[in-house]
């Protein structure tokens, strides 16, 4: 039975406030994450046509935790232009780009809770924001957004998985099929689980980490993340989603048969 007064015990529940021996960091994490493995896609020069973040244009879908702090970290840390942003009724598109912060300010204080009417923006449907011209596009929302009914006219050159299984397999097959560049979820997304597990490390430790150092070990465990999984993408001229399972699949075999669970 789980004990709260036990010492240390606390640290199998994560996502705590500060206060209560929460990680600096846990709720931009996951975002903070997507941008770590989409910077290093870049250096990598993987992206055919895309040769740096500066001034790329980014469509965000879903603006809640995930997609806000995405949309803001791409646009203050790296540069982009955030030129669509999408909620569940419906989104906003403006080519030469929109401030994340002024989008949620705009979102709080509007009666139907939505960053629809931003600036007297037309609304737009979720497809129409899905298929609007850009660079990257940032699923953050929900399963099943990115479907194969319009898959092909999808304009972005890499498609940022930060939401669980938001795009079909059909509309995969079809992305890859035209040359889009798909950073699948497992990966995309690990940075909430990764800064959860730092976060049991230093409650385990008795310890708080500053915030620079919690950064910097997620980019050395995202950016580490992405180059294995590339080079097993490339070693067996698979996609990344593809490469991913592989080279999970393959890191569970090897320490199964070496503790020596079966030959």
């Amino acid at each position: 039975m789980f004990n709260p007064h036990t010492p240390y015990a606390s640290a199998v529940v994560t996502g705590k406030p500060l206060n209560l021996g929460g990680s600096p960091g846990r709720r931009e994490a996951t975002a903070q994450g997507g941008a770590y493995v989409l910077e290093e896609a870049i250096r990598q020069k993987h992206i055919n046509g895309l040769n740096s973040l500066k001034n790329a244009a980014v469509v965000v879908q879903g603006f809640g935790n995930v997609g806000f702090n995405a949309a803001d970290i791409l646009y203050k840390d790296y540069g982009c232009r955030i030129v669509g942003i999408c909620d569940s009724r419906g989104g906003v598109y403006r080519e030469d780009g929109m401030n994340p912060k002024d989008v949620l300010a705009h979102k709080n204080a509007s009666a139907e809770q939505s960053v629809v009417g931003y600036n007297g923006l037309q609304r737009l449907t979720l497809e129409q924001i899905l298929t609007s011209p850009c660079d990257v596009l940032v699923p953050a929302a929900k399963e099943t957004q990115v479907v194969g009914a319009f898959a092909n006219d999808i304009k972005a050159k890499i498609i940022l998985e930060l939401a669980n299984g938001c795009t079909t397999n059909l509309a995969h097959e079809i992305l890859i099929n035209k040359g889009a560049y798909v950073l699948p979820d497992v990966l995309s997304n690990a940075g909430g689980v990764t800064v959860s597990y730092f976060e049991w490390l230093q409650n385990k430790a008795g310890e708080t980490w500053e915030l620079n150092k919690v950064k910097e070990k997620l980019q050395k465990k995202m950016t580490t993340a992405y180059t294995n999984i590339a080079e097993t993408a490339k070693n067996l001229n698979q996609d990344m989603r593809s490469a991913a399972f592989i080279f999970a699949i393959s890191k569970a075999i090897d320490v199964i048969s070496e503790r020596g669970i079966f030959p």
